[in-house]
This record gives structure tokens, C-alpha cells and sequence, in this order.
């Protein structure tokens, strides 16, 4: 981020460019705190341990055709909802993934566009694009912050 941020702003050190970089560098940081607490969360739930368990309460039924036992219902449900924080998880790694590839692609397209007539004009798409995955960062954070 530091690096792509340096020589956008080198090309284009307007207010808008830098109003943009802080939106999406702060939501970044967001982001990576909020993934580092879903890490641990999810560590603590330890999903091996609840998938061992649900697996062994299902082959210790006599009849698997049987309708769950509460117990079962209620491991299969602790069970839906580590996985589902799996997937925020990985949901959460992807978005920050395409944030920073986005950046290192904005500043490689403002280099491009301020090589050429007419310049800052092109680069406002780049911008917008990195506002909206800011919007897209945040977006996460609420779902997380909702958990």
C-alpha cells in the first residue's frame, strides 16, 4: 500500500487523491484488524474439534435415518456457525486481496494517464474505484462487527 500510495501521489497529489487514499488505507487497517479477530475467534472455536464431535454424536446413532437427537441438532448448529465464520473469513481475505490489487492497479493506471493529454481527467474512474472498495471494506467490517 505504501508503495503504490507514493507514486500515486507523486502523478497526482490533489485532495481528491489523497481523500481517497486515506478512505481505503483506513479500511484496510479496519480490515485486517477485523481479520485478525475472526482469526482468533475462530481458533478458539477450535473447527476440528466441532467437526470431530458432530461427526462422532452422527456414527454414534443406531439408526442414522433416525431424526436428530437435540444434542445433535445443537453440535450441527455449532458446527453451521464456525463454518459460517470460516467463510466471512475467507470472504474477508478475498475483499482485502482485490483492494490491493485494485491500488497497485490504480497507481499503474495514473502513471499511464498522466503520461498522456489530458490526464487527471482519466484518472477519476481509478479513484472512484478505489472509494468504492473503501465502501466494500466497510461493508465488511459492519457484517463482522455484527457478529
Amino acid at each position: 500500500m505504501d508503495r503504490a500510495r507514493s507514486l500515486i501521489v507523486s502523478y497526482d497529489g490533489s485532495e481528491l487523491t489523497r481523500v481517497r487514499l486515506d478512505e481505503i488505507e483506513s479500511a484496510l487497517q479496519q480490515a485486517n484488524q477485523d481479520k485478525e479477530r475472526l482469526t482468533d475467534a475462530i481458533a478458539q472455536l477450535d473447527p476440528a474439534r466441532v467437526a470431530a464431535e458432530l461427526k462422532a454424536a452422527l456414527r454414534s446413532r443406531p439408526d442414522p435415518t433416525a431424526a436428530d437427537t437435540p444434542v445433535i441438532t445443537t453440535l450441527r448448529r455449532r458446527y453451521e456457525s464456525v463454518h459460517a465464520l470460516q467463510d466471512r473469513l475467507v470472504a474477508l481475505e478475498s475483499r482485502i486481496e482485490v483492494s490491493l490489487v485494485d491500488i497497485e492497479a490504480c497507481a499503474a493506471a495514473i502513471i499511464d494517464s498522466s503520461l498522456r493529454a489530458g490526464g487527471s481527467a482519466a484518472m477519476r474512474p481509478h479513484l472512484d474505484s478505489l472509494h468504492a472498495d473503501a465502501l466494500a471494506l466497510a461493508a465488511a467490517h459492519d457484517e463482522v462487527a455484527a457478529i
